[in-house]
């Protein structure tokens, strides 16, 4: 057994988008003992085609980490994973015992974040309120299709998403974050992360 099948991410960052995980991340980095993921978004578990025949090659996923950084608690940041259908069942059977950090964002707000990207980014043409309005029917009449480039509302539908949360984990290994709290006390904010990381 190499040393990639036995390491375990201690922790991830599943959301939400647009929620202040940019300088989440840049924290979590900063700290001495927390060792982060090459990149801010490693898509592991939101990529389906990881785990057809449900058989996902790990190594894969952890090719993202220096594993030479013993004694560190590993983590990673992928703000998709909190609404990306499976990924939370799918991060749960790699580490039972890992934790998970969400903040989330006023809905609204979110949604607008996330249009404004995407225009700037030149993805979407359309207004603010014509996205919405259409893609709220969608969702009314089931007709919706997840993505992750134009979910401006879906994203936005916290219960679902905080219910599949709590029906694989425990309480004592969730963590939640208002973005707003964040936003106005950022320095209580990361103490309180990294008591829950046990740093």
């Amino acid at each position: 057994m190499n040393i990639s099948e036995k390491f375990k991410v201690d922790f991830i960052v599943i959301g939400v988008q647009k929620s202040g995980t940019t300088a989440i991340d840049h924290y979590l980095r900063e700290h001495s003992q927390i060792e982060m993921s090459n990149v801010k978004e490693t898509h592991f578990f939101d990529n389906d085609s990881f785990f057809e025949r449900n058989k996902p090659n790990y190594n894969v996923y952890h090719n993202n980490f220096d594993l030479s950084k013993k004694g560190k608690t590993f983590g990673e940041i992928t703000p998709s994973y909190i609404y990306w259908n499976n990924s939370i069942k799918r991060i749960k059977e790699y580490n039972p015992n890992i934790k998970i950090i969400s903040i989330l964002r006023n809905p609204i707000e979110r949604a607008y974040s996330h249009w404004n990207m995407s225009v700037k980014k030149k993805r979407e043409t359309k207004d603010f309120i014509t996205c919405i309005k259409k893609q709220e029917l969608e969702i009314k009449e089931n007709k919706y299709n997840q993505n992750l480039s134009f979910s401006y509302v879906d994203r936005g539908l916290y219960l679902k998403q905080i219910k599949e949360v709590f029906h694989h984990f425990s309480l004592d290994k969730v963590m939640f974050i208002k973005y707003e709290d964040f936003l106005s006390n950022q320095e209580q904010t990361l103490k309180e992360i990294f008591t829950f990381l046990n740093h």
